[in-house]
């Protein structure tokens, strides 16, 4: 019963270590405000490489994404967005890890009211 307990708990261990380092982004977009914007730019996104979940909010104007930090970079994300003809505001990102919370997108954090922010543009 211990070896199978020890067997499967290795298992689990490599195969979260094969993901490489998980981070995510999450990105303040303006002028995202019906389902083809939103559309449009999740769809773009997660056709690359190293990105694992990808969800633009056209209610909120908030893109999530978890993704290969040995990959890509948040700057990549940025960039993408721009590309597509949208204006990125502000993110927050981390290192993605189970059962921790992400850090909180809201309107005070991209108005640069709180430090820990990240500005995009001023």
């Amino acid at each position: 019963m211990k070896k199978t307990a020890l067997k499967l708990l290795l298992f689990t261990l490599l195969s979260f270590a094969s993901y490489g380092q998980q981070s995510y982004v999450r990105v303040f977009v303006e002028d995202v405000h019906n389902y083809n914007s939103a559309s449009e730019i999740d769809t773009y996104i997660r056709t690359k490489t190293g990105v694992q979940i990808s969800r633009m909010d056209h209610f909120t104007g908030v893109y999530l994404a978890i993704f290969d930090g040995n990959e890509i970079t948040k700057n990549d994300f940025l960039n993408w967005i721009e590309e597509l003809g949208y204006y990125p505001k502000c993110l927050v990102s981390g290192e993605h890890i189970y059962g921790i919370p992400m850090k909180q997108m809201s309107r005070e954090i991209c108005n640069g009211s709180e430090k820990e922010e990240t500005s995009v543009k001023q």
